[in-house]
């Protein structure tokens, strides 16, 4: 029998096969026609990592991190030795440069009140379709508290600094009423610049529409659509905002930080909220049993059906009486 035979049919003096003949006979098949029984070896143990490998990922884990802070350190020392980088111009109030770079199309929208107001009506419709839709999953689909608790802190907070830090108007204001109403979107002259509740609204929809998504796998689609619709919405409110000159541009980029700031926040703590929630409503339920208990009581009890009298609660519990009677002895009889 030659080596390829034995490789092949490595089995003991019983018959069964045995692992260490069989590795011999792969050896002495490998010497037999010139090949090492070394890199064999070494393609069996590829699949693990060896530590060489695991040090090398360390080492080159170091060095980036290295890297980061030696790039932070010197444009911290850049940032302080050239102070000349940073804006000096002394101005008025504020100088928007997006402002200046669009004045054309303010420009446009001032001497075309209709177009201004056919943009205005458009980009209402999408943030009402946008804020309502996210408003009827909660309603119809919810299973947090996430969507409502993000708004109000959003809202409740933009209300607070808008009482204490105000803007003067800026120049090219065109915000007014076209003349169709709106569900979600204010319309008149208001001095609500920082920051943006359009943007930051938007914002929190396209962060929910994408939570839902990956929340709800079997209606993923339909979530996936909305998020790409409140993104056109909140493209449309950055446009809106800027040509209408109803926002600074600092609002926009301040609307949509705190929008995503607060959304991270409070799904830090749902945790905490749902355990909140789910108490209170073990405390409700529970709340609910004893008042269906003390309606069911003796004197109701009585009142309604006579002592001489079957009620539908005394055949269910004869009933309950005979089908255990019947599973107990159908049981011992089988058995």
């Amino acid at each position: 029998m030659d080596n390829n035979t034995t490789r092949n049919y490595a089995t003991n003096e019983e018959g069964f096969h045995d692992p260490d003949l069989e590795r011999n006979s792969d050896e002495s098949y490998l010497r037999s026609s010139g090949q090492s029984s070394k890199p064999q070896a070494s393609i069996v143990r590829s699949g693990q990592p060896s530590r060489v490998d695991f040090i090398g990922k360390r080492w080159t884990q170091f060095s980036l991190r290295v890297l980061v802070l030696v790039v932070v350190v010197i444009t911290l020392i850049v940032a302080a030795s050239f102070p000349g980088i940073l804006p000096k111009e002394d101005i008025e109030c504020i100088k928007d440069v997006i402002f200046e770079f669009t004045w054309k199309v303010n420009q446009f929208f001032d001497n075309n009140t209709s177009s201004k107001h056919a943009f205005m009506i458009v980009c209402g419709l999408a943030m009402d379709i946008t804020v309502l839709g996210g408003l009827l999953t909660f309603v119809f689909k919810g299973k947090t508290w996430r969507l409502p608790i993000v708004m109000t802190l959003f809202y409740l907070t933009r209300l607070i600094i808008q009482k204490l830090f105000l803007m003067k108007f800026p120049e090219g204001y065109l915000w007014d009423n076209p003349g169709f109403p709106s569900l979600t979107v204010p319309y008149g002259k208001t001095n609500d610049f920082f920051y943006s509740g359009h943007v930051g609204g938007a914002v929190i929809m396209i962060l929910e529409f994408r939570e839902r998504a990956k929340e709800e796998k079997h209606q993923w689609l339909i979530f996936r659509i909305l998020q790409a619709f409140a993104i056109i919405t909140v493209i449309l409110q950055i446009l809106l905002m800027i040509f209408l000159r109803s926002h600074y541009t600092i609002d926009l980029f301040a609307g949509a930080l705190a929008a995503h700031y607060f959304f991270i926040l409070v799904s830090d703590w749902m945790p905490f909220i749902n355990t909140v929630v789910c108490r209170l409503k073990k405390k409700e339920d529970r709340t609910s049993r004893e008042e269906i208990k003390s309606a069911i009581s003796h004197d109701t009890f009585t009142e309604d059906y006579p002592q001489d009298a079957h009620s539908p609660l005394m055949d269910r519990d004869e009933e309950d009486e005979e089908s255990q009677y019947f599973r107990k002895h159908s049981g011992s009889s089988i058995n």
